[in-house]
């Protein structure tokens, strides 16, 4: 730069410009450009040095060693996490049930105090016309109570299991279970006790019914050979 000035005559601006470049240069903080023959010297010192753009590229990166060390720890912690989503899976199933059982639970104690304020909870069929009973349906051939303007047919007091003869609409829409949230079956080891299965397991129905898939909620209605009950089985959930 001083060579440029010295060059120009300009004995009374010459200082004025350079003070005024010095300023400028100053407030934008603008590095100095490097001369091109020295920065092509410095190329032909690093690479005399072995110095070399790919290879400082390459060394960058990762080695082996450190993938495999990498591999592994991926490896331990799904190894290690796996059983613990599964279990989270299992719980939530579980814990389904568990609230299926409780509703359910919940209203037959409901239906049961209703048809004892109906004098039926002792009744556990009649004739054809049944005597003009109130609470007899002649077409169901069950006694039934009002639930919210549907009938919920009982015996003993209790429901009927949903896979009685015409009762499954009229149970599902009392107990809230939609066909695309429930299904129903008969499990054959346990005297033919309902099944109320999650849609989820819908796929596993044959073996639910045959005893060897565990993951519903049992509804037993009370008969003669047998007492009422709600149960939870979850071995294969």
């Amino acid at each position: 730069m001083a060579n440029l000035f010295s060059a120009i005559h300009f004995p009374l601006f010459t200082p004025l410009f350079k003070r005024m470049l010095c300023q400028k240069t100053q407030s934008n903080e603008r590095l100095p450009i490097q001369h091109p023959i020295r920065r092509a010297q410095q190329q032909v010192q690093q690479q005399a040095q072995g110095f070399s753009p790919l290879v400082a590229l390459r060394q960058s990166g990762f080695t082996l060693i450190e993938l495999v060390v990498t591999i592994v720890i991926i490896t331990v912690l799904a190894i290690v996490a796996a059983p613990k989503l599964i279990n989270l899976a299992r719980d939530a199933n579980i814990a389904q049930l568990h609230q299926l059982a409780a509703q359910i639970q919940s209203q037959n104690k409901l239906a049961y105090n209703k048809s004892s304020i109906d004098d039926i909870s002792h009744l556990e069929g009649c004739s054809y016309q049944c005597n003009g009973h109130p609470n007899w349906d002649v077409l169901a051939g069950e006694f039934f109570i009002g639930v919210s303007g549907t009938r919920l047919y009982v015996s003993l007091g209790y429901p009927l299991p949903p896979l009685a003869s015409g009762v499954e609409a009229n149970y599902r829409a009392v107990f809230g279970l939609p066909e695309e949230d429930y299904a129903f079956t008969a499990v054959m080891p346990h005297q033919a006790a309902t099944a109320i299965v999650p849609i989820k397991w819908q796929d596993k129905l044959a073996k639910i019914r045959n005893g060897t898939f565990e993951c519903h909620v049992e509804y037993s209605s009370p008969t003669n050979i047998r007492e009422y009950s709600v149960k939870v089985f979850s071995k294969d959930c």
